[in-house]
């Protein structure tokens, strides 16, 4: 006896939709690729010192483990790296040796001085001095975000990207008419937001898939894992306890003379371009600023003077957005109650131009004199010592 159609499921064929095998498969190639590049080591993956997020690992697996009682603890960005030698510093201050950590790095931001020291708070906990070194562009949106930003950010903060931090008030041409102006404001604002929309979702889609900045360093880690290729040039520590990027014109004792002008302007252009000051920047100094006073130390913020032909290009062309930086910093040493040292000329800290190889990165020379300024700076105001309780 045959079986009852109804209960023949054979039947039912025709309305299934069709399986799409082909979607499906790229959907689960997309998944395992992304689920393998997290699985993998940063220390097999990263085998490039000097890349973006290769940078950060040499840092957390070859220099900070060298500092077993750190005592300063400098964060910041290249500028930082290349003025502070902590071995000399070290002299200068009278502590042992291997006191002074320096931690700036090629393109850092805020957010890479905090990871810093949520990742290794228990040996930085020791310290009794955390400088923050500050760029002018730091607490802008719009001069990139950094790349463990990128890679680590929390979701809540990819999300308040938007809306854009305090612009720069701009002062109206006097050949342009108020209706004329207020047209370019409109047009200023629509490009922020748009830039920050677009940097938005670009940080939502690597809160979810990562490969898009890790993919690019599969071809180099094969070669070098399983092929045994020369990663290439790499970073060094050098002797003054310095990690030094392996460009040649870095060990050269002196810059070159002073340029035009007008040879500053793309780069200072970069710097300002859709400037703002973001609160999250903000908040990055702020989480450094409460954890090293939890831990009972000191942190101060210092802004280094670059080149004086460069800020006499930031003075002509971006005057307004160069003081809102200031102002910002300033008002964070306020709210934190720490000291805060912002330096415009290199005169200022004992500097020339020639001290500096380019618009703001130290020569040799700019080095040893720049640590002698700041070794000066810190036995002068106590920075060492614990800070006064202001309610005394």
């Amino acid at each position: 006896m045959s079986r009852s159609s109804i209960f023949n499921f054979e039947s039912f064929q025709g309305f299934r939709p069709p399986f799409p095998a082909t979607a499906l498969s790229v959907v689960a190639l997309i998944a395992g690729l992304e689920l393998g590049l997290r699985a993998l080591p940063d220390a097999w993956l990263l085998v490039d010192s000097t890349s973006r997020l290769g940078l950060t690992t040499f840092y957390d697996t070859k220099v900070i483990p060298l500092f077993e009682h750190p005592q300063v603890v400098i964060v910041g960005t290249s500028r930082a790296e290349d003025a502070v030698a902590p071995a000399p510093l070290d002299k200068a201050l009278g502590l042992p040796e291997w006191s002074t950590m320096n931690l700036g790095l090629a393109g850092a931001r805020p957010y890479d001085g905090l990871s810093f020291y949520e990742d290794h708070r228990e040996r930085m906990k020791q310290a009794k001095l955390v400088i923050y070194f500050s760029d002018e562009w730091h607490f802008s949106s719009g001069w990139g975000l950094g790349w463990r930003y990128f890679l680590r950010a929390p979701l809540d903060e990819r999300l308040r990207l938007l809306p854009p931090g305090a612009m720069p008030q701009l002062q109206k041409p006097e050949d342009v008419s108020d209706e004329k102006w207020a047209e370019m404001e409109d047009q200023r604002m629509s490009m922020k937001h748009e830039q920050l929309d677009l940097l938005r979702t670009t940080m939502l889609t690597d809160w979810v898939f990562q490969m898009r900045l890790k993919l690019r360093y599969i071809p180099k880690a094969i070669a070098v894992n399983f092929f045994g290729a020369s990663p290439g040039k790499q970073l060094v520590i050098t002797d003054e306890h310095l990690v030094q990027r392996p460009e040649k014109h870095k060990d050269k004792e002196l810059g070159p003379p002073s340029e035009e002008l007008e040879k500053f302007r793309e780069r200072v252009d970069g710097f300002y371009e859709n400037f703002d000051t973001h609160p999250l920047m903000l908040e990055h100094v702020r989480k450094l600023a409460r954890m090293v006073k939890e831990d009972g130390g000191r942190f101060v913020i210092v802004q280094m003077p670059n080149r004086k032909i460069h800020q006499d290009c930031v003075e002509k062309y971006h005057p307004v957005e160069y003081r809102q930086h200031a102002d910002a910093l300033h008002a964070l040493g306020q709210e934190l109650g720490v000291p805060v040292y912002v330096y415009r000329y290199p005169s200022e800290c004992g500097l020339e131009d020639i001290d500096y190889l380019d618009y703001g990165h130290l020569a040799r020379r700019g080095c040893r004199r720049f640590t002698a300024f700041l070794a000066g700076l810190i036995k002068r105001d106590k920075l060492l010592e614990p800070a006064a309780d202001p309610k005394k």
